[in-house]
């Protein structure tokens, strides 16, 4: 799965890349996914998450775990993150290096089966590489992660695409761009989607 780096300051993750063999054996996983070293807390999904909302937040694509430890160095208490990986030896090593977060393994396109129906998370942060599933895939898993927040409250996901990974008009959301990283080979785009 995807991983990235979210810091107060650029920092510098450890190896993104896991040993062929711990990679999902899916269609999926076939086109290796990006990797995402160097995203600030300030411009991206920190700016989105509401400490005060005292609801859990949702991680997806959880990966080697850059995104989790950054959310965590940004303040939300551990109890409050759920974090979701496909990949058996990663969710392992989520479970060893965070033991105070719930780590659910499994595939995030399915979290109907995964996760108690009825929790509303205060927002989710995904890092799932959408541009591997069709569009009508793409709109769905946007669709069904907007069902578990309350309204008005946002979905971040990332991608290395120029545009929306789940377009616009294409679901019940309103989407918005909300960073562009640079500095990332290759370039991170960070967009929002929002119920309408």
């Amino acid at each position: 799965m995807l991983t990235m780096a979210y810091a107060c300051l650029v920092t510098r993750s450890r190896s993104f890349w896991a040993p062929e063999e711990t990679l999902p054996n899916t269609i999926s996983s076939a086109a290796r996914p990006p990797r995402v070293e160097h995203i600030s807390s300030s411009s991206c999904s920190f700016v989105v998450i509401d400490l005060s909302s005292g609801r859990r937040v949702l991680e997806t694509g959880a990966g080697t775990g850059a995104i989790t430890r950054a959310i965590l160095a940004a303040g939300l208490p551990p109890e409050r993150l759920v974090s979701v990986e496909r990949a058996p030896a990663f969710a392992a090593a989520l479970r060893q290096e965070f033991p105070g977060i719930e780590v659910v393994e499994g595939d995030a396109e399915a979290l109907g089966g995964l996760l108690d129906p009825d929790e509303r998370f205060d927002c989710v942060i995904s890092a799932v590489p959408l541009l591997n599933l069709s569009p009508a895939s793409r709109i769905a898993y946007i669709d069904a992660l907007l069902d578990r927040l309350p309204a008005g409250r946002p979905v971040v996901q990332i991608t290395h695409g120029p545009l929306p990974p789940a377009p616009r008009g294409g679901g019940r959301y309103r989407v918005e761009h909300l960073d562009f990283i640079v500095r990332n080979v290759p370039p991170a785009q960070l967009w929002t989607y929002r119920r309408m």
